[in-house]
């Protein structure tokens, strides 16, 4: 049986994000389907992924690795697990803010792209959970071309975090765009004292590809540097407004 859409969530020991963000996407779209990606998590993000219903679909690498992780989402864009209209490939900070009625908008309008409108959420709670009205700075860094349609590329390939992506449609097809239409929420910095552990500890696992290609560097930053950066932009945050929250 076909399904709406399929989410693809890339995971290392996200026991704190992942029941947040997939209560998300319940919230958007009733009863998606998840596959979790997990690059050897430590910590029972893979049994609780398991418990909710998600596909668990491990992988293993010398530390973290952005261009196997890209390498994962475009499969799986191009080839979905299951039989499915669209794919969303994101990593387990993410929620977009798109709903089963907007998908039936982008079909009807032709769309099968999605690029979304980042946000860098900021707050210092004890839990994302405590987060009622989100704030935050747009961020273009985090517009994200990470919603397909299916069936219609003969090729994906995603770069190193999904930050762009080169589409090749098949015969008779064309891309057909919706971009900062929607907002993608990242919460990497739902507290100050949360994003330098969690930067810390990505950090250490850095591969020795990644090292080389200088992906994932920002994780490395001294904790006065991520101290500055959190207060600055704290500073500047507003209320995001949108109607699917």
């Amino acid at each position: 049986m076909k399904t709406r859409i399929e989410i693809h969530i890339l995971t290392y020991n996200e026991h704190i994000m992942l029941p947040f963000t997939i209560a998300h996407y319940r919230r958007m779209f009733g009863n998606p389907t998840f596959i979790i990606h997990d690059n050897n998590s430590t910590d029972d993000t893979a049994e609780y992924a398991m418990m909710e219903g998600c596909t668990v679909i491990p992988f293993s690498t010398e530390g973290m690795n952005d261009t196997i992780q890209a390498q994962i989402k475009s499969a799986n864009a191009y080839m979905p697990v299951t039989d499915t209209d669209w794919v969303l490939c994101i990593d387990a900070d993410e929620e977009c803010l798109i709903n089963s009625k907007d998908l039936d908008d982008l079909d009807a309008a032709g769309i099968n792209a999605v690029e979304f409108q980042g946000w860098n959420i900021f707050d210092n709670v004890k839990s994302p959970w405590d987060i009622k009205d989100p704030m935050g700075v747009p961020c273009s860094g985090y517009s994200k071309p990470v919603l397909l349609k299916t069936g219609v590329f003969d090729h994906i390939t995603f770069a190193a975090g999904a930050h762009s992506v080169i589409l090749t449609p098949k015969e008779g097809n064309e891309v057909k765009w919706s971009k900062d239409k929607y907002k993608l929420l990242h919460y990497k910095h739902w507290s100050c004292d949360w994003n330098i552990g969690r930067s810390a500890e990505l950090a250490a696992r850095q591969s020795e590809d990644n090292k080389a290609k200088k992906h994932s560097f920002h994780f490395a930053f001294a904790k006065d540097v991520h101290e500055s950066y959190f207060n600055a932009n704290f500073a500047q945050r507003i209320l995001i407004t949108d109607e699917r929250l």
